[in-house]
């Protein structure tokens, strides 16, 4: 199955991510603005699916092996830095600021 291409409003939406900033760095030291890359939630997608929902996150928290979400595995990397939903969730309060 071919993978579905991002609507225009689903590609404005990553881009505007990507310019915020990683979540996680975020979230410890709000002023601080590392570049970021998007990340697909995929809980309840199945696993070879991208989720509509994306939350932006710096390489050391996305793809890094030690603090990456895909290098340390999800739950070892929720419990570090919260799901990936409670992330998305505080990009969406502070997302104006």
């Amino acid at each position: 199955m071919a993978k579905k291409k991002p609507t225009k409003a689903e590609r404005e939406d990553m881009s505007k991510k990507a310019r915020w900033g990683c979540v996680v760095c975020r979230k410890i030291d709000f002023d601080v603005i590392t570049p970021a890359q998007i990340h697909h939630i995929r809980k309840g997608v199945g696993l070879s699916q991208r989720g509509a929902e994306t939350i932006p996150l710096c390489f050391n928290h996305h793809l890094h092996s030690k603090y990456g979400i895909h290098g340390m595995g999800v739950k070892a990397w929720t419990k570090i830095y919260g799901t990936e939903h409670e992330l998305l969730q505080f990009y969406e309060d502070n997302k104006d600021e």
